[in-house]
């Protein structure tokens, strides 16, 4: 039965029973079959079906959420009863974005390494999209959710706000904005969008209230690098943004101050996009990302 259920998540996820049906090599009347094997078995409807897709019930949707991640956690299992010599050599082509990996991937990329010294790793920073089954790219982190197709899948990973911060020396020469408007009376490091577009409008959103409320930049220094914002910012002359994960430990440290906490100017969603069939190697590099990503990653253990 618990291969049923696994079915029906991966149906859930793909939303077609023919897409579906394609991915596992199985007829799609055998799929409905094992559908309605399971809901026999729960004595419950799952899903209400018409002619081109489906809905799931109340029922249906628990079942979903309480076992999504079961194919995770059997393939995580498996490998765990694995020795790391157990592995074949071979490498991974891994996409990464170059200032999101920096805080929560990049410092513990050496950890794998060390412990699946015979994987090679060919790590490509990259600030734009890619062409991934051109460039041959096996793993990615990205900024968008691709959708499901007969080689590569994708499931999200986290979100990263971005929000202004400036250092005490700064709260020491100008003090702190107390609103949006007051932001006009401060010397604040612009954005450059992903097109190398400076940023004109930045839209700031109340994470409490939900409350809107349009920025015009009138920035005379604006980057495409939220590093260097915040190498620019430590002078201690200008308010910058940046993503907060990487502003977090320098606040605990008393180096930074978030301005304006409760405004965050822009969110990105993080997804992990992968080939539908990866290899050991690649699962192994895939459950290693999702444990960085959820911050359960542990050096000391791992």
């Amino acid at each position: 039965m618990f291969d049923n259920i696994v079915l029906f998540t991966q149906l859930v996820e793909n939303g077609s029973y023919s897409k579906t049906a394609e991915k596992l090599n199985i007829s799609p009347s055998t799929l409905s079959r094992k559908i309605q094997d399971l809901e026999a078995y729960f004595n419950q409807l799952l899903m209400i079906r018409d002619t081109r897709s489906f809905e799931l019930t109340e029922f249906g949707q628990s079942l979903y959420n309480n076992f999504k991640d079961l194919k995770h956690q059997l393939n995580r299992f498996i490998l765990s009863m694995k020795s790391p010599t157990d592995y074949s050599e071979g490498e991974i082509n891994i996409s990464l974005p170059v200032v999101r990996s920096m805080g929560f991937i990049s410092p513990y990329i050496s950890y794998f390494n060390k412990k699946y010294s015979n994987i090679t790793l060919n790590l490509f920073y990259q600030y734009k999209e890619l062409d991934l089954k051109q460039n041959k790219i096996d793993i990615a982190v990205t900024a968008y959710k691709i959708e499901p197709n007969k080689v590569y899948t994708s499931e999200f990973l986290r979100s990263e706000p971005i929000q202004l911060y400036c250092t005490p020396d700064y709260v020491k020469k100008y003090g702190l904005p107390l609103d949006i408007a007051e932001l006009y009376d401060h010397s604040i490091i612009g954005g450059i969008d992903i097109n190398e577009v400076p940023i004109k409008y930045i839209n700031f959103k109340n994470s409490f209230t939900q409350e809107e409320q349009i920025f015009e930049s009138n920035s005379t220094i604006k980057v495409n690098n939220a590093i260097h914002a915040l190498e620019i910012g430590f002078s201690g002359e200008h308010i910058f943004f940046s993503w907060s994960y990487k502003a977090d430990k320098l606040i605990k440290q008393g180096k930074l101050i978030r301005v304006l906490p409760e405004y965050i100017a822009h969110q990105t969603d993080l997804y992990i996009v992968y080939r539908r069939n990866p290899d050991p190697r690649e699962l192994l590099f895939i459950d290693f990302i999702r444990k960085c990503a959820k911050g359960r990653f542990n050096p000391e253990t791992y």
